[in-house]
This record gives C-alpha cells, sequence and structure tokens, in this order.
C-alpha cells in the first residue's frame, strides 16, 4: 500500500478538511510561499476528482488536487497537489513525482501542446522532524557530482510543516484554524489543553455545522487512539460551547463514538497484554471482562462510568468483576464504583 493512503485516518480528517466549502482557498491563501501567492490567484480553486488518473491513483488523488488561475487571468494551467504526511517518509520525492507524471500524461492524452505547472506541497504534522529529502536529487546517488549533475531530475516539493506551528502561527478562518489545531496537537501531550481552544473555534461555525463538525473531530480523535479522558472532552466542551455543551455532549452519536473508542483501545490492550504479559495490558484486559459483564448485567453503561473504570488499578476491576454478580440495576453498580473511587488512589499515566 503507498504511504499516505487513504485509509489512514489523518489522510482521511485532512481530506474531508479540504473538502469542505472555502477551506482548499483559505490553506492555501495562508500556507503557500509569498512568491507563489504573487503569481497565482487562489480564491477560487477547483477540486480534481482524481478520475483522470489510472485506478492506481485516483483514490489517493481525489480532492488533494486543484487547479488555479495565474493572476493575468490566462487559462488555468497551474495545478496544486496536496499531499498529506503524518511520519517522515524517504520516498516521498518519488511518489510526489509519479503523481505529476500521471497528470501529465493525461494531458498528453488529452491533446494539450504543452504540460501544465504542478505545485507539489507536502503538509506534516508529525512528532519527529521532517528529515527527509525534498527533491528527487536527494535520493539519487552521486548527484552531487558535477559530471552527472545534468542526468538528475530537477523536482522538488515545498513543505508545510505543521508540527513546528506554534498556536499564533496557525492562521485561516475558524474551521481551518480548528482542524489544522487537532492535526497540530493530536500528537502531543498538549492536546487535552487545547480542547477548548479548538472547541472555542468550532463554536464559531454555524449552529448546524457545530455538531457536524464536533463528532468529525471526536471521530478522528477515537480513530487516532488518542488517550483523552471523556471528562476532559465534556469540561472542554462546557467551556467553549457554553448552553450548547450538555445537548452535544449527550448526543447519541457523540456518546457511541467515544464507547467505540475506549472499545477500541481496550481491545488492542488485551492483544498486548496476551502477547507481552505486561501489568498494563492485565488491567486492560481485566477492564475489557468488567464492561463487557456490566453491560450484560444493567444494560449501556454512561461513558462518565466507563471513564471512571479506565482510572481503576487491576485489584480493583478483579474486585468489582466479583462484586458485579450481585447488582441488578446501574444504580447499584454506580454506588459501587463511586464508592471505590473514594478508596483507590488515582493511577498514574
Amino acid at each position: 500500500m503507498v504511504e499516505g493512503h487513504l485509509e489512514n485516518p489523518h489522510d482521511r480528517f485532512f481530506k474531508d478538511l479540504l473538502g469542505r466549502p472555502g477551506v482548499a482557498a483559505d490553506f492555501l491563501a495562508n500556507y503557500l510561499p509569498p512568491e507563489l501567492l504573487a503569481h497565482l490567484d487562489v480564491t477560487d480553486p477547483e477540486a480534481l476528482s482524481g478520475t483522470f488518473v489510472d485506478d492506481d491513483l485516483r483514490e489517493h488523488l481525489s480532492d488533494a488536487l486543484f487547479r488555479v488561475r495565474d493572476r493575468t487571468g490566462a487559462a488555468a494551467l497551474v495545478y496544486v497537489l496536496l499531499e498529506h504526511k503524518s511520519t517522515p517518509w524517504p520516498w516521498t520525492p518519488l511518489q510526489l513525482l509519479r503523481y505529476v507524471v500521471a497528470i501529465w500524461e493525461q494531458a498528453r492524452r488529452e491533446g494539450h501542446t504543452s504540460l501544465p505547472v504542478i505545485i507539489p506541497v507536502v503538509f506534516y504534522h508529525g512528532q519527529t522532524r521532517w528529515n527527509v529529502a525534498t527533491d528527487v536529487a536527494g535520493l539519487v546517488a552521486h548527484h552531487d557530482e558535477p559530471a552527472l549533475r545534468a542526468w538528475t531530475p530537477s523536482f522538488r516539493y515545498w513543505l508545510c510543516d505543521l508540527s513546528r506551528f506554534s498556536p499564533e502561527v496557525i492562521k485561516g478562518g475558524a474551521l481551518l484554524r480548528a482542524g489544522l489545531s487537532v492535526l497540530r496537537y493530536v500528537f502531543t501531550d498538549e492536546l487535552p489543553e487545547r480542547l477548548r481552544e479548538i472547541f472555542q473555534l468550532i463554536a464559531l461555525l454555524e449552529q448546524q455545522s457545530v455538531t457536524e463538525y464536533l463528532g468529525t473531530v471526536l471521530r478522528y480523535l477515537a480513530a487516532t487512539g488518542t488517550p483523552l479522558r471523556w471528562q476532559t472532552v465534556k469540561t472542554a466542551a462546557r467551556e467553549a460551547l457554553k448552553e450548547q455543551a450538555e445537548a452535544l455532549m449527550k448526543a447519541p452519536f457523540v456518546t457511541e463514538i467515544w464507547q467505540e473508542a475506549l472499545a477500541q483501545g481496550l481491545e488492542q490492550g488485551r492483544e498486548q497484554g496476551h502477547a507481552q504479559g505486561s501489568e498494563q495490558g492485565k488491567r486492560l484486559e481485566a477492564l475489557h471482562i468488567v464492561l463487557r459483564q456490566l453491560r450484560r448485567r444493567v444494560g449501556p453503561l454512561p461513558p462518565e462510568l466507563e471513564s471512571t473504570l479506565t482510572t481503576f488499578p487491576l485489584e480493583t476491576l478483579e474486585a468489582l468483576s466479583e462484586a458485579l454478580l450481585d447488582f441488578q440495576t446501574q444504580a447499584e453498580a454506580l454506588a459501587w464504583v463511586q464508592q471505590a473511587q473514594h478508596q483507590t488512589p488515582p493511577r498514574a499515566e
């Protein structure tokens, strides 16, 4: 599979962001190099579906290729190719060159007498520094030797390294800044404290968009396995979204997202426990069993209760697995958990 395929949740989230009305123009206007913006009109970029390339590239290029005009008003012969990366990949120049050649081949088949200019932009938001070549020459052996330099292709891309941006450098409208802030902090310990700022940006959207985009952000965070507590999310939403917060946090799609995320994390921990025999793996496996037993005994559990159980050590979870056999109602389960919570010191992360 090509690195950066749309199955990647980071890639999906970035492509979803660019596909929203006005966001691609906002991104290009704020993040292309000044020398390009002086020459290009990016106020109304035309998203190209990718249907003009072969099947192998079609899905990847969908919503990632934009046609813009130059400032003279001439025919739109400049394409901006956006490629997302969450980890440095040494073969990125070759990957992008392949995309560019595929677009040029299609132009040739359509009878064009010249090839369009294509500006490749790599958007990066990973944890480590981008330490790989930004041009094809960097991949070619002996490319620095004068006698061989003329036979080395001159092809480079523009790197937009969001991971190095401070909060005040993230520019654009509310929707773009919210999406980029999520991508900026998803890999960092700062994410919990930045949630309120992100939700404040989402609150600036139209009412219908607030609910919809909050769900998109939560689904993305759930898909990435980000270790966020439900109470942290609720507190940030309450501070940022005010009177909308309670209704939103109780919406079925919101609680379902978080329950699915918790289940995924527990299943991963259960597998790790079997493979490694680690104490943490055993604790997560016990948590998985307790939650499954509780749901069978008293029905669906409130997210707050599930979040509290994730803080319990192994011995408390084992005690609960025995006690829950006597529970008849959700109230009995909640009472036991609340009592245990007061007796159990917080678990170190």
